[in-house]
């Protein structure tokens, strides 16, 4: 994996190029499990957790919590947006 440095950083924050999010949020809990284990062991550590799931934020944690990786995962976090999917439109 390929890892970038934002330039107003700290010189140890290496981020991912590919980060992980869209969303995953809608997936069965087994299967956002299993994408965040495969995502995470592919050396992915961005993700953007934009969603209103509390069952994503707690196998999120889950996971991070047992593969160890708390100090290596940078998390986006969004709140405050209201989404109307019927017909697409964002506030």
């Amino acid at each position: 994996m390929e890892y970038r440095q934002l330039p107003h950083g700290n010189e140890s924050e290496k981020f991912s190029v590919i980060g992980l999010g869209m969303g995953i949020h809608e997936c069965e809990d087994d299967d956002l499990e299993r994408i965040l284990r495969k995502a995470f062991g592919a050396g992915i550590n961005f993700i953007d957790a934009c969603c209103i799931s509390q069952s994503f934020y707690r196998v999120l944690g889950k996971v991070i919590r047992e593969m160890d990786i708390r100090d290596r995962v940078f998390l986006q976090v969004h709140f405050g947006a209201v989404y109307n999917t019927e017909n697409e439109e964002y506030a």
